[in-house]
């Protein structure tokens, strides 16, 4: 399925026997899958992209605009919950730039659990982590803010740091083939061939 290509899909697993259920699963299988340590923006993000796809995600995750995009206190509280289990860890200091590790324990669950999360989640789970893969923090920024700008109104670090540059990670998302050429004119409502000089020059 294409990235943002909207589906509704059936009803999954809800696991009602374990607390927080779906999102938990969810969290634990996106840091498998991506085999790495996670700062907290880019899990946010992550399952931001995820939930406009599979729309039935939406409600459970509850995305809000916040100081650095779209946040969900569902996916805050599902990370809480977990390292308080000892299944994931990291620094209760930083609201987002200290990564999320899957800890031993949480991947036992995982393998556990995951095989019966919705088939259609964790393979838009795979979409999202090569969507965001190789890029910068701003310019994970700047394609969701560009993109979804409604979730961008009370970030300062967007309006302030990233907006003013936009068309310079616009031509850095065309170059890393995350965006078309023409979606970038879009987003910066200028010309197809003036987008395209500049991709080029």
């Amino acid at each position: 399925m294409p990235i943002l290509g909207v589906e509704t899909v059936q009803e999954g697993n809800r696991f009602p026997g374990r607390a927080g259920g779906e999102i938990d699963l969810c969290v634990l299988k996106l840091l498998d899958r991506y085999n790495n340590p996670m700062d907290k923006t880019r899990i946010q993000k992550t399952f931001f992209i995820l939930t406009r796809d599979l729309a039935r995600l939406a409600p459970d995750f509850d995305f809000r605009p916040d100081d650095c995009g779209p946040f969900s206190r569902a996916l805050e509280s599902a990370l809480q919950r977990l390292k308080d289990q000892g299944l994931v860890s990291y620094d209760n200091r930083s609201k987002y730039a200290k990564p999320v590790k899957l800890e031993e324990k949480g991947k036992r669950v995982c393998d556990a659990d995951g095989k019966d999360l919705d088939k259609a989640i964790g393979d838009n789970l795979d979409e999202c982590i090569d969507l965001f893969e190789g890029l910068e923090h701003d310019e994970m920024l700047a394609f969701v803010g560009s993109m979804f700008p409604e979730m961008a109104v009370k970030s300062d670090e967007y309006g302030k740091r990233i907006k003013p540059n936009l068309q310079a990670y616009v031509v850095n998302l065309i170059k890393k083939d995350k965006i078309t050429t023409g979606r970038g004119a879009e987003l910066l409502k200028i010309p197809y061939i003036e987008m395209r000089n500049a991709v080029i020059n």
